[in-house]
C-alpha cells in the first residue's frame, strides 16, 4: 500500500514544476492584458535579479550545490507567486469578469480575418507538401515497379494486356 501512495507522490512532484510555469505565465499575461507594461518588466527584472542572488547565496556561500540551485529555484517561484497575487489583488483582479460588447466586436473583426489568413497560409504550405508528396509517390512507384520487373527479366508493360 505504502508503495503505491510514494508512486502516485512520485507523479505529483513531477507534474509541480507545469503548474507552477502555467500560474506564473497565466499572472503575467494578465499583466500584460491590462497594459501594465512597466509593472511586468519591473516584476520580471526583480526575479531575475533574485534569481542571481539567490543561487549565489545557496550554490556558492553556503556550497550547497545541486541541492542549492533546487532550494533557490523553489524559493524564485514561491516568492514570485506571492508578489504575482499581491499585485494582482492591488490591481482588483479576481473579481467577476466583465465583457464589453463594444471591444470584443473590434476585436473580432480584426482577429478573425487574420486568424484565416494563417490558416490558409498554413493550408496553401501544407497542399504543396501534398502535391509533391503524391506526385513524387507516384514516380517512385513506377521506378519501382520497373526495377522489379527488370530483376524477375519480365516486361511490365506487355503483362498488363494479357
Amino acid at each position: 500500500m505504502e508503495s503505491g501512495c510514494l508512486k502516485a507522490k512520485a507523479k505529483c512532484i513531477r507534474l509541480l514544476p507545469l503548474v507552477r510555469f502555467s500560474g506564473l505565465s497565466a499572472s503575467f499575461h494578465l499583466l500584460r492584458g491590462m497594459n501594465r507594461i512597466v509593472l511586468l518588466n519591473a516584476v520580471e527584472v526583480g526575479m531575475k535579479v533574485v534569481a542571481l542572488s539567490l543561487l549565489a547565496v545557496f550554490v556558492l556561500w553556503l556550497g550547497f550545490g545541486v541541492t542549492g540551485a533546487v532550494w533557490a529555484d523553489f524559493t524564485l517561484a514561491v516568492g514570485t507567486a506571492v508578489v504575482l497575487v499581491v499585485i494582482l489583488a492591488r490591481l482588483g483582479v479576481g473579481g467577476r469578469p466583465a465583457i464589453d460588447r463594444a471591444l470584443w466586436t473590434r476585436t473580432w473583426a480584426f482577429a478573425f480575418p487574420t486568424y484565416c489568413a494563417g490558416v490558409m497560409t498554413y493550408l496553401n504550405y501544407r497542399v504543396d507538401q501534398f502535391i509533391i508528396a503524391a506526385l513524387l509517390l507516384t514516380t517512385l512507384g513506377a521506378h519501382k515497379m520497373r526495377q522489379l520487373s527488370a530483376l524477375r527479366g519480365t516486361n511490365p508493360v506487355s503483362q498488363a494486356g494479357r
